[in-house]
């Protein structure tokens, strides 16, 4: 299981950077499973609540992460999104998980390969945010495997070009 750190939590909901919401932590605004917490570095169990003045703290919009997987299973992760899996790596080390659970199972259909995206490599069991141009690169492949399946589903309905004697379109 993978604890997060609380600021580094705050700042994966869009609340801020990590240093910026050290603030709302340290004023009493934030409880984690209702208890308050003002230690910006306190961890952030998987599964744990985290509030921010009463209200569940949660991703506004796409967000996905970049996980090294332990003995070929995602671990449990401290994230304000309900993530689903998108792709793994060919080797089986990586996954990308992502908040969409429709645009996720579209990728995993597509066999999204987890290896293909650079950048820094978690360690066995953690993970990094994809960042916009990755989670961008996401949507654009699944937005393009659907233009080419209708393009193809509609190539299949065309008519021939000669048609039988006493037959129009």
């Amino acid at each position: 299981m993978a604890a997060t750190r609380l600021n580094r939590y705050l700042a994966l909901a869009g609340l801020g950077t990590r240093r910026s919401v050290e603030g709302l932590v340290r004023t009493g605004r934030v409880a984690v499973d209702g208890v308050v917490v003002q230690e910006p570095a306190a961890a952030v169990e998987p599964g744990a609540t985290v509030t921010l003045d009463g209200a569940r703290v949660a991703t506004d919009g796409l967000a996905g992460v970049l996980v090294a997987l332990v003995g070929g299973d995602v671990p449990s992760l401290a994230h304000p999104s309900d993530l689903h899996l998108a792709g793994t790596s060919p080797d089986g080390r990586l996954a990308v998980l992502l908040s969409d659970e429709r645009l996720a199972r579209r990728l995993r259909a597509l066999g999204y390969d987890a290896g293909r995206l650079g950048g820094l490599r978690p360690e066995e069991g953690a993970f990094r945010p994809l960042d916009a141009g990755e989670l961008d690169a996401a949507r654009g492949l699944a937005r393009a495997a659907q233009r080419a399946r209708a393009r193809a589903r509609d190539g299949e309905r065309e008519l021939p070009d000669e048609q039988p004697p006493g037959h129009s379109r």
